[in-house]
């Protein structure tokens, strides 16, 4: 990348400013900087471009901001251009680019660049269609020769290009697809795909989903283990305003399947970044005690069928505080939990009920009326055999509950 920081300026015969390290990643003195040395063009890592569009002032001698490394969520309109590029250190830097004039629920990184090949295909290198995900691979005349004495990952990383005779291309393990305008929507890691629950899961299709919302700034959605040892998706997002659970939780409902909605939520001031400006993940801290709340007031329990199922919850769930008015689903629930409640609630009662109660009464208080008018709902006792139930089919009805 340096070569592109350094030489197309100094070979043009302009004087280039290196910032210093006491503000690169201060916003305010960052702007100041600039319109101080009249900067025309810079180029910052997409973490610090975002907060710079959004909230710095604007230096009256910026031209373009260049931004680059990691997926760009947010836009305001400015006067000067933002232009977002994606490309690895192995294409030598840039592969694909674009000009951002407004935004978009996942703002694309643009149309491959001149001598720029670049494909998206299935796992056998079959190219994939418009709208459907695979690994993004890159070929052209920017490529580099491979890794500095390691044979094997460059053989395994550089391989023969299936559609350019005698031309290499490499694997970037990155995922995107291809939009009807010939651009590139970039959808995050391959080896950032969790399996939670049974299902594969892209966590940049949640993360584009979720930023969609008009108050979501950027967010980050990743997979982290639970009390039990479970792997549950964790939103960690930036707002203009404080959020609940359950707003966000159907407002990815709307084009996300159950399975894809985070069990948790946390709202940041700031997503958290590396001394070079990017998203640093392992600063993202656990989401216990730090979740939004499911939007309704804290009411505790009332009565012994109340308290007991709080107990219940609490256990299952991982929460410390549970009212009787939180749904489950918006703090953290989810099919296979609501099996383990029920088989607690069963012990815990006396009772043998299905699964499916579960779902129909995600609240305390709900589900405690009905536990303590059980008799006149005989239809809910169950043969052990029904309570056999398809794991796919409680994620479609969660899904459906969650809707209406």
């Amino acid at each position: 990348a340096s070569a592109l920081e350094l030489f197309p300026y100094l070979l043009s015969g302009v004087p280039l400013y290196i910032v210093p390290d006491d503000i690169r990643l201060d916003i305010g003195r960052l702007a100041e900087y600039y319109e101080t040395n009249g900067i025309t063009i810079c180029f910052l890592p997409t973490q610090i471009g975002e907060q710079f569009v959004t909230a710095a002032a604007e230096p009256s001698s910026l031209r373009f901001l260049l931004v680059g490394g990691q997926k760009l969520n947010s836009y305001a309109k400015r006067k000067f251009a933002l232009d977002n590029s994606y490309g690895p250190t192995e294409n030598t830097v840039v592969a694909t680019n674009c000009i951002v004039t407004h935004q978009t629920h996942n703002i694309s990184i643009g149309k491959p660049i001149s001598n720029v090949q670049v494909y998206i295909v299935d796992s056998h290198l079959n190219p994939q269609p418009i709208g459907v995900p695979g690994e993004i691979c890159i070929g052209g005349e920017s490529l580099a020769l491979g890794y500095w004495n390691r044979p094997e990952l460059t053989r395994e990383k550089f391989i023969a290009n299936p559609f350019r005779t005698g031309e290499r291309m490499y694997l970037t393990g990155d995922l995107g697809r291809w939009l009807e305008d010939g651009s590139i929507e970039f959808l995050g890691r391959r080896d950032e795909q969790v399996k939670v629950r049974g299902y594969r899961i892209e966590p940049g299709e949640i993360e584009a989903a979720l930023q969609s919302h008009p108050s979501v700034s950027s967010c980050v959605v990743v997979a982290k283990a639970s009390r039990q040892g479970e792997k549950e998706l964790v939103a960690y997002l930036v707002a203009e305003e404080t959020l609940s659970a359950g707003e966000l939780r159907a407002w990815l409902g709307r084009s996300l399947p159950g399975y894809m909605v985070p069990s948790h939520f946390v709202q940041m001031d700031a997503l958290p970044l590396t001394p070079n400006g990017k998203l640093d993940r392992r600063a993202l801290p656990d989401p216990e005690g730090l979740s939004l709340s499911s939007g309704n007031a804290y009411v505790a329990p009332r009565n012994s069928t109340e308290k007991s199922l709080v107990a219940i919850w609490q256990e299952v769930l991982g929460s410390d505080k549970i009212g009787i008015n939180d749904n489950f689903f918006d703090l953290g629930g989810n099919s296979f939990k609501i099996i383990r409640m029920m088989e607690a609630i069963n012990t815990t009662f006396g009772k043998n009920l299905a699964v499916v109660v579960g779902f129909k009464y995600p609240n305390i208080t709900e589900l405690a009326e009905f536990l303590l008018t059980e008799d006149q709902h005989q239809g809910a006792i169950v043969s052990d055999e029904e309570m056999e139930t398809d794991i796919n089919t409680l994620d479609e009805t969660l899904q459906i509950l969650n809707t209406e």
